[in-house]
């Protein structure tokens, strides 16, 4: 991170937990916030390191008790910029119906509440595959949202898939994630 001077970076399926302290994980210039698996199983969970240049905010806005593995950032450049919303988020594999009741809900509350909103993980779905036929891609495109990454993007090692969506608007910043 500290090498390309990322704005931000997101991970999704950290296996973090409460044995690891904030401390431990943290790098130099950033912010970390994290949304551990709460749940006795292992896997799962996300993470964001923010800049340190950059004003950010966590907020809820779903109820927290809702099992949806998400984390939800406003992130500015300076006190009077513009807000952006940052969501970094996890699905299980064979999740459940439930997902995409909850997914849905998060969308209608994020893109009526921002004007800018940026939605990266692991949706273990290869939403490029089903040409938008999947539940998944309707809610995106429900409220306005396209994938901009016309590629699967394979984590180094680890295999993950990065699927990314983003509000049409203008972009602040050169690069975002």
């Amino acid at each position: 991170m500290n090498l390309n001077d990322f704005d931000v970076f997101a991970m999704s399926e950290t296996w973090l937990n409460s044995t690891w302290s904030d401390c431990a994980i943290a790098s130099m210039n950033y912010q970390i916030h994290r949304c551990d698996r709460s749940d006795s199983k292992r896997g799962g969970g996300v993470a964001v390191y923010v800049n340190n240049t950059l004003l950010c905010r966590r907020v809820r806005l779903l109820d927290s008790s809702i099992e949806l593995e998400h984390l939800c950032l406003e992130i500015k450049q300076h006190q009077s910029g513009p807000k952006i919303l940052f969501i970094v988020i996890y699905r299980l594999l064979n999740s459940s119906p439930v997902f995409c009741k909850f997914l849905d809900e998060l969308m209608d509350i994020s893109t009526s509440k921002y004007n800018e909103v940026i939605v990266v993980g692991d949706f273990n779905i290869d939403l490029l595959a089903v040409n938008g036929s999947c539940r998944l891609s309707t809610i995106f495109r429900d409220v306005g949202m396209k994938q901009i990454i016309k590629c699967n993007i394979l984590g180094f090692r680890l295999g993950c898939k990065l699927y990314h969506y983003i509000l049409p608007f203008p972009l602040l910043w050169p690069y975002f994630v």
